[in-house]
């Protein structure tokens, strides 16, 4: 039977995910952009969020308990409570501290972040003594920043400088070995230019600005948080713009199916017919317009003589 998980236990599991959740911030605030990061930050705050609810789930219960106890009808309270099933370490999601580190490794090496982050890390380092690269360990940084190693085969420790140190392959995998991964929110992708563009949404939740935040925490954010505000502005332009192209484009195929109205020209002259066609017919004639046709017909003109009697008898 599984331990059960008491309110003392959740809330250092609480203070542990918090502080947790403030170092990743740390390295956020130097790399934005990192997708690692982000995706650390934001596992870590669905870990934070269930544990919140397990231990006010918890609380509860204890008040309720404590409640019943004083009541006459204490034991067949007490029955059901203990009947109830309790929230234990196994539905608490496997921690991360494992993952930070690594990655506080990784950004140390990089000089990204600072160099005591790499004390511990498993790591290749160029001997002075020919120059090659040998397995080695970070025992420690002296004051000038640079790391302090330990070669695993001879335990020959010098000081390197950065560009005379990284990270061993494979090394995170085989640290990480006993400890079950954690599966972190996954990054957003980057639409195609045809796509839709994506809405940047709510600023992100490590950016707000926290009472225990000191001075250089306190600029960094408000330097970030003008920054993806202004990505947002940016954004919404392009989305006026592509909205008034579409239009246009609307507009413009419309017109270019409407019917041409029929009017003009020559008369009787097709118009798609070109005027120096042969018509049928033999007396048809090239260049001619209308060729092959009968000419317009006209009544016989008569002579009229004048009569002189005639006209008298009239009047």
């Amino acid at each position: 039977m599984e331990e059960a998980v008491d309110a003392a236990e959740l809330r250092t599991n609480l203070q542990e995910y918090e502080d947790q959740m403030k170092q990743v911030e740390a390295l956020l605030l130097d790399q934005p952009e990192n997708e690692e990061y982000q995706s650390i930050y934001g596992g870590l705050v669905q870990v934070v969020n269930l544990t919140k609810e397990l231990l006010a789930e918890t609380e509860q219960q204890d008040h309720d308990a404590a409640t019943a106890s004083a009541s006459a009808a204490a034991p067949t309270v007490a029955a059901a409570a203990a009947a109830e099933p309790q929230p234990s370490s196994s539905t608490l999601p496997p921690t991360v501290a494992h993952q930070i580190k690594l990655a506080q490794q990784r950004a140390a090496l990089a000089g990204h972040g600072s160099a005591a982050w790499a004390i511990g890390a498993e790591v290749q380092a160029k001997y002075s003594g020919d120059g090659l690269w040998y397995d080695a360990s970070v025992t420690g940084v002296n004051e000038e920043g640079n790391f302090i190693v330990t070669f695993t085969a001879y335990g020959i420790q010098e000081v390197v400088l950065r560009h005379d140190i990284r990270q061993k392959a494979g090394a995170a995998q085989a640290g990480g070995a006993a400890i079950a991964d954690y599966k972190g929110v996954d990054a957003p992708k980057r639409n195609s230019v045809n796509e839709e563009p994506e809405q940047l949404g709510e600023m992100p939740k490590w950016l707000e600005i926290q009472p225990t935040d000191d001075e250089k925490t306190r600029l960094k954010k408000k330097k970030l948080i003008k920054s993806f505000k202004n990505k947002q502005r940016f954004q919404q332009m392009d989305t006026v713009q592509k909205e008034k192209a579409d239009a246009w484009k609307s507009f413009i195929n419309k017109k270019g199916t409407k019917k041409k109205k029929s009017g003009g020209g020559l008369a009787g002259v097709n118009k798609k017919q070109s005027m120096f066609s042969v018509a049928e017919g033999t007396a048809a004639k090239v260049g001619v317009v209308g060729s092959g046709k009968g000419m317009t017909g006209y009544g016989k003109k008569k002579r009229h003589e004048f009569d002189v009697e005639q006209e008298g008898q009239q009047e």
